[in-house]
């Protein structure tokens, strides 16, 4: 099984290509904009012209801006330019006869401003001893970068001799980041049981909460108090800097929340996966609504954190690694689950904005991050709306199976406040053992 992937290489100030990565970047945008410029004029004089038109009249026309980048980045930046205003033209026919589909009109797409990714694919570099020689960039500064996923590839290598694709240098706050996509042969993914199930409930305080359909399984939460913090201290350095009118410094700190926050999303989702594979589970749940982030009103305190917090980036995360490791993953939709009681069993209705009258449920969530039952048995909030949203995957039976054997199915939940590669559960699910990062909640 091959599956496309990307290595990473953040250039930061002070390294020997950073000055040159800004000039290959602030070169791209003006090759976009005027690439842009022409199609945007094309079209209101309504004689409508391709990306590769615009090419070729930059070329013939303005060769001084065509020329400001190497030849296969100025072709390649300039179908980029053609994709996204494709994408405007069916954006913009499709809302024509679908309007409710949209939260508003598509934009058309607008001239960039400082520096844009540059972009080239395998026709723009070689590799040469497991360094990377972009074609033309020597002009620019450019020193070959050292990859770790491919030795040797010739310039403009066949499709089925390809390892590395298309290479990016992405504009990072003050940084920038080498991003270097290739294929990877995967190894065959381990015997999983399809009939076991883990369900992930993405949250604020509980970044996610874990339930399983298998009796022996405790629920398991995942601390927020990590990017929680990330958060917080990017937050008091960016007021700070603003008040003291340092507006430049704020870049540098928006790179360092998102690398922070890129690294422990990519521990909390391969620690997540390394689970299912521990206890040979065959799909993976994951509550999310589609447009969740949008008009969310969950406190004006909770509503900041809730829209800081990349979510939809971990579960990308978690997706494309269970997907290697053949676990079946399935986003689903979490409306209600959090009001609904998953011990009483309620019925958990689809969300419609033109139903007239709200569903009821025999409990409700209290204080402190608690589910009241209809019993008065109080459980964990999140840990609750987690199982309801295996419910609405695989139904009832798993969960008064539980019931009437009197195994737990909210049971106390163990808590990671930290996630790190030493972690196991398997000695935390055994009662009365924890670790210094697992301990019961």
């Amino acid at each position: 099984m091959f599956v496309n992937r990307v290595e990473r290489i953040i250039i930061r100030p002070g390294h020997a290509n950073h000055a040159a990565c800004r000039r290959l970047c602030v070169a791209t945008r003006k090759v976009a904009n005027a690439t842009l410029y022409h199609i945007r004029q094309a079209l209101f004089a309504e004689a409508p012209i391709s990306a590769s038109q615009a090419d070729k009249i930059l070329k013939r026309e303005h060769k001084d801006v065509y020329s400001l980048l190497p030849s296969a980045g100025a072709q390649r930046t300039t179908q980029l330019v053609g994709d996204s205003w494709k994408s405007w033209v069916k954006a913009k026919a499709d809302y024509a006869r679908h309007p409710e589909k949209y939260r508003a009109p598509p934009k058309i797409p607008g001239y960039g401003k400082g520096a844009r990714t540059y972009v080239v694919n395998r026709n723009g570099y070689k590799i040469v001893n497991g360094m990377i020689h972009l074609s033309g960039a020597k002009a620019f500064g450019f020193q070959p970068v050292k990859t770790t996923v491919c030795e040797h590839q010739p310039f403009n290598a066949k499709a089925d001799e390809t390892v590395v694709t298309d290479i990016h240098i992405v504009p990072l706050g003050t940084s920038f980041c080498i991003e270097i996509g290739y294929i990877k042969e995967t190894a065959s993914p381990p015997l999983l049981d399809m009939s076991r199930v883990l369900s992930l409930d993405i949250g604020i305080d509980n970044l996610v909460a874990i339930t399983s359909n298998q009796p022996d399984y405790r629920p398991v939460l995942v601390k927020g108090k990590v990017i929680k913090s990330i958060n917080a201290k990017y937050n008091k350095d960016k007021a700070a800097l603003a008040k003291e009118g340092k507006k430049r410094h704020i870049r540098s700190k928006v790179g360092k929340r998102h690398a922070r926050i890129h690294d422990y999303f990519h521990k909390v989702s391969h620690w997540i996966v390394s689970e299912c594979v521990r206890t040979r589970t065959g799909k993976l749940v994951i509550g999310k609504n589609p447009g969740w982030k949008q008009g969310v009103n969950v406190g004006r305190v909770n509503n900041q954190k809730f829209t800081a917090i990349p979510h939809a980036k971990l579960i990308d995360m978690i997706q494309y690694k269970a997907e290697e490791q053949g676990i079946e993953v399935v986003l689903m939709n979490e409306a209600y689950t959090s009001k609904a009681s998953a011990l009483d069993l309620d019925p958990i209705p689809d969300y419609d904005e033109a139903r007239k009258q709200k569903p009821t449920f025999s409990g409700r969530r209290v204080k402190r991050g608690l589910y009241r039952t209809a019993s008065r048995q109080r459980i964990n909030a999140d840990v609750n709306g987690s199982a309801n949203i295996m419910r609405k995957e695989i139904g009832n039976e798993w969960i008064s199976n539980h019931l009437r054997a009197g195994k737990g199915v909210v049971d106390t939940p163990m808590t990671i406040t930290h996630i790190d590669a030493r972690l196991s559960l398997e000695a935390c699910q055994r009662a009365s053992e924890t670790t210094s990062n697992c301990k019961a909640a």
